[in-house]
């Protein structure tokens, strides 16, 4: 069978388009990445020793834009983004890097890689294939004192079309 020219590139431009479309997560909504997102935050936050922890606190969850204004102005590709800081006792303060790196550690071993920077101070991103979020830590040294070290570990969802951040979907999901 032979295609004439016009149809030959009429092809072309449906072939472009369908693999243009590849990029974005098909058939996933913000609703569908909320839960693992926020499993996988809990989980991060899990292995942190416990009786290393002060407290948990700046638990958040909401969408974010994730694309630029000028690709996206009305701001309707949003990812779920979970967070949260646990700081640490000042006893244990002292350890805070090696906190960090032995929970990043165990998501390596879980089969994440870093797909950001990995020393102790700056943030470190881990990603695994066929995961739904991304994860990232940082780590706060504090004070001399042991005051002030802190873990932050944000979890983030992939960017999906969404009817805007004031819709009903996403509203309804950040329960505003």
């Amino acid at each position: 069978m032979m295609f004439s020219p016009r149809s030959a590139i009429a092809v072309a431009v449906v072939l472009l388009a369908l693999a243009g479309c590849a990029s974005e997560p098909q058939g996933q909504s913000l609703a569908d990445t909320k839960s693992p997102t926020q499993l996988l935050r809990n989980e991060a936050s899990s292995r942190i020793p416990p009786g290393a922890i002060d407290a948990l606190s700046g638990e958040e969850d909401h969408s974010v834009a994730c694309k630029s204004t000028e690709e996206d102005p009305g701001g309707l590709y949003r990812s779920w983004q979970s967070s949260l800081l646990a700081a640490i006792e000042t006893d244990s303060a002292w350890r805070v890097e090696q906190i960090g790196t032995e929970v990043t550690d165990s998501f390596i071993e879980d089969g994440w890689y870093v797909s950001g920077s990995k020393n102790g101070k700056d943030r470190t991103v881990l990603t695994r294939p066929g995961a739904v979020s991304t994860m990232a830590f940082t780590v706060t040294p504090g004070a001399e004192d042991g005051s002030g070290a802190s873990i932050h570990i944000d979890a983030t969802g992939p960017c999906v079309l969404t009817a805007g951040p004031t819709s009903a979907e996403v509203t309804g999901l950040e329960k505003r």
